[in-house]
């Protein structure tokens, strides 16, 4: 959610939105439905005392969500690179701090132009985000031991802006996504 909330705020910027490390940086994903089935599931097929990883089969990266949120917000989107992102690693609660300087004003201003007053999101990034810590687990044992499937087994475009469509439905996301193109 943090980075939805981020491009949004790029929105309002006009500048391209540009993340630390690579494109490769695999950040796994899964549907919040999948999720609540999963647990259900679980209570009648799990084994006792098994671990069940939950991610969808996109083998999500960095590039796969920076795609989305060009597309439906109608950003650019790209990296810092080695160096910018080296420098990161090493004055992170400075570049931390940064960033949620540089989102929340004009995350402000959206909601305050668009009558969006009581919101619990926020563009603001815990420090855990920004390192370089590539998350990808293995969402599989769920299937195998268990029967279980995945309703929504790759994150799509039309997804993503149906989440955000809701939250702009509830009034605590600003109305600002972009017309349904060639969703994915």
């Amino acid at each position: 959610m943090p980075r939805i909330v981020c491009a949004a705020s790029y929105v309002k910027l006009g500048e391209k939105m540009k993340l630390l490390w690579n494109e490769d940086m695999r950040v796994n994903t899964v549907h919040v439905h999948d999720v609540c089935r999963a647990v259900w599931h679980l209570t009648k097929a799990g084994i006792d005392g098994g671990i069940y990883n939950l991610a969808d089969k996109n083998d999500t990266n960095q590039c796969k969500i920076n795609l989305i949120l060009q597309e439906i917000f109608e950003i650019e989107t790209g990296f810092h690179g080695k160096l910018l992102s080296g420098l990161a690693r090493v004055r992170l609660h400075d570049v931390v701090n940064d960033a949620n300087d540089k989102h929340m004003r004009p995350w402000s201003e959206l909601c305050m132009e668009h009558s969006v007053t009581n919101t619990p999101l926020t563009p603001y990034i815990d420090k855990e985000l920004l390192q370089h810590t590539p998350l990808h687990i293995d969402g599989s044992a769920i299937e195998r031991d268990t029967g279980f499937e995945y309703m929504h087994p790759n994150v799509k475009t039309d997804e993503i802006r149906e989440i955000v469509q809701q939250m702009i439905d509830q009034k605590i996301f600003p109305p600002i996504l972009c017309s349904t193109k060639n969703n994915q």
